[in-house]
């Protein structure tokens, strides 16, 4: 095993992805960062047994922190790399995509995420507490919890669209009137 790398017997697996992405975090900040990183990412993704799982545990650590263009790229890329069909897996990071989006306002993306991922789990059967990822990564919840949660993304999604367009809608405020402007002006011409 590499030095590098975290001994993940060792830990949680929210410690083992706070761990990773400090370590990740320490090489993008080198002089050949990306390429460090890449080195670095290259085995593990060629040897992940459930395609995404890597990318969908950076993804969530990334927005735990706050750096939520980076959980973003996270997500977008454990997307691409599932099998086709829907899955839970599936599911779940749209969901994380959806919540991405409204807190940076994006009330279409969050309501086109959130739709993707209702339609995805209407079709699949049990929940996504029956095993994520082969298992790998916890969901603790029901079918049902995981709708409900999706209709709550889709109402908050409403919700900033309908704020949004009461804004837009609002008449622009009037500059009050300044006598000055109100009399027409000479200007001499010699």
């Amino acid at each position: 095993m590499d030095p590098a790398l975290p001994d993940a017997s060792e830990l949680s697996g929210d410690a083992l992805a706070d761990r990773f992405c400090d370590m990740l975090e320490q090489q993008l900040q080198s002089e050949n960062g990306k390429q460090a990183a890449m080195e670095t990412l290259t085995p593990i993704m060629s040897q992940d047994p459930f395609p995404g799982s890597t990318l969908m545990l950076m993804g969530i650590t990334m927005a735990k922190r706050k750096k939520f263009v980076d959980a973003a790229e996270c997500f977008q890329q454990a997307y691409s790399v599932l099998p086709r069909g829907n899955s839970w897996e599936r599911c779940l990071i749209l969901r994380e995509r959806a919540r991405l989006a409204l807190a940076a306002h994006d009330h279409k993306a969050a309501s086109d995420f959130a739709l993707q991922a209702r339609k995805a789990a209407e079709s699949l059967g049990g929940a996504p507490s029956q095993g994520v990822f082969g298992g790998t990564m916890k969901a603790n919840e029901s079918g049902a919890e995981f709708r409900e949660d999706i209709g709550e993304l889709l109402s908050l999604a409403e919700g900033l669209a309908e704020q949004r367009a009461q804004r837009r809608s609002a008449d622009p405020p009037k500059l009050p009137s300044d006598p000055i402007w109100d009399e027409p002006m000479e200007f001499p011409l010699g």
